[in-house]
């Protein structure tokens, strides 16, 4: 019965949600024995297995998915987070490369696409991504940070320096932290004053 699948991925959900991995693995697991063609069961499952750090077995459950939708962009992009964390480089850049080709503005995985590149030394390869994420998503702080770690690590200290510090001015979704363009000193003495 389909309100009763419904039923357990909302219950899965909710257990993830107050941080209860296993019990949310076991109930999907067992929505998987009422319907085991769900690609969003599979791929939930994979989530839940990366938070307990299980990525062999998240990466079957995100294969399972792909075979069952093989279009779907979260997959790919969530596989490639296993790959990166297992190691297994290679398959991680093919399968975040393969998510933005299925979703070309997804700003994350070319962050993470570029995070995996600053791991492999690809140093202009991860600059271009970053790039791209932040065209994208010109406040994803993650993508700036990580493009002004690019700068630092190879001795551009003002660029990377002056990207680095911005990452403060904004929050995620794009609301300043303060107004820049007020002081934030008022000039009052502040010998004393802890800062």
């Amino acid at each position: 019965d389909k309100n009763f699948l419904k039923a357990y991925i909302n219950l899965g959900v909710l257990l993830e949600e107050q941080n209860k991995y296993f019990d949310a693995i076991d109930i999907l697991n067992l929505a998987l024995k009422q319907d085991n063609k769900n690609y969003v069961i599979y791929s939930n499952r994979g989530i839940l297995l990366q938070k307990i750090k299980k990525f062999e077995d998240s990466v079957a459950s995100f294969v399972e998915a792909i075979k069952i939708n093989n279009i779907d962009p979260e997959a790919f992009y969530n596989l490639a987070i296993s790959y990166k964390k297992m190691g297994d480089f290679d398959k991680a850049i093919i399968n975040y490369k393969k998510a933005i080709s299925l979703k070309t503005d997804h700003y994350r995985a070319y962050n993470n696409l570029g995070s995996l590149f600053i791991d492999l030394r690809r140093f202009s390869d991860a600059l271009e991504c970053f790039k791209k994420a932040l065209e994208i998503n010109k406040e994803y702080i993650e993508a700036s940070y990580n493009e002004s770690f690019i700068f630092l690590l190879q001795n551009q200290f003002i660029e990377g320096w002056a990207r680095y510090e911005n990452r403060w001015h904004v929050k995620e979704g794009g609301k300043p932290l303060y107004d820049l363009n007020n002081n934030l000193w008022d000039g009052k003495f502040l010998q004393g004053t802890l800062l």
